[in-house]
């Protein structure tokens, strides 16, 4: 997997490409946790994401929770159809928010 952040002022674009899985959530997940004060809007940019398990989806609802204890917004961009039907089947979507 391989992550590339974007910052703009508050603005975090985080790209994931690759495969989100147990092996390399923890890379994101301390991505998440090492987050700069200031991020108030982040994004996870998933047009290059291949595939993500249950380890991933972990690590989006914990970047959802600090973004939403922050008072901030978190957002999914460029989310394949397959990616898409794992968040609907575990019932994450309802809880994300899609651009």
């Amino acid at each position: 997997m391989e992550i590339v952040k974007t910052k703009e002022g508050s603005v975090l674009n985080v790209v994931v490409k690759g495969r989100l899985e147990t092996a390399t959530a923890p890379q994101l997940d301390a991505e998440v946790k090492g987050l700069a004060a200031d991020v108030m809007d982040m994004t996870f940019d998933f047009s290059e994401l291949e595939y993500v398990s249950s380890a991933g989806l972990r690590v989006i609802l914990m970047a959802q929770k600090t973004m939403s204890a922050r008072k901030g917004s978190f957002k999914l961009a460029g989310v394949n159809a397959t990616v898409k039907k794992v968040l609907d089947l575990t019932g994450f979507s309802p809880l994300l928010t899609f651009v």
